[in-house]
């Protein structure tokens, strides 16, 4: 029975690297969407940048299980992307969400906000099988650029 499931897989292997054309294999390097796009992070005098509080490395729980929690300060409020620096050439962008009250165990003043920059998953994945577990856990690679409100 365990021979028969092991030959199985094998086939199924080699089944999928010889049909499944080379760009659509899986754990690709990820696709454009997920580069930073010019001036994702970028500041200015009406500008800062802040680290995350929290980083949460789960891909293998789903989608949205890769994310930093930054907490935003009184009168800021978050640009669209974020930017997760891995080396010295190489960031990637992911998505912000803001919520108004305390959330993932960090608590904060008044005046402040939560953001949730999420991650992709298949570019998290990707870091992961690229060895970049240290560096995508690391907070103070996880940046967010916020801007005065309005």
């Amino acid at each position: 029975m365990k021979r028969t499931w092991v030959i199985a897989l094998i086939v199924t292997l080699v089944t999928v690297t010889l049909i499944v054309p080379r760009n659509v294999r899986f754990l690709k390097r990820p696709s454009t969407l997920s580069r930073c796009p010019e001036g994702a992070i970028a500041t200015s005098d009406s500008t800062k940048k802040i680290r995350a509080s929290k980083i949460i490395v789960e891909p293998w729980e789903g989608r949205h299980n890769v994310y930093g929690v930054f907490v935003l300060p009184a009168g800021y409020e978050a640009k669209y992307f974020f930017a997760v620096n891995v080396d010295e050439s190489d960031s990637y962008c992911g998505t912000i969400t803001t919520i108004d009250e305390p959330a993932y165990g960090i608590s904060i003043k008044p005046g402040e906000r939560i953001a949730i920059g999420y991650l992709r998953t298949r570019t998290a994945l990707w870091l992961l099988t690229k060895g970049k577990q240290d560096e995508l856990t690391q907070p103070n690679n996880w940046l967010l650029g916020t801007k005065k409100q309005r």
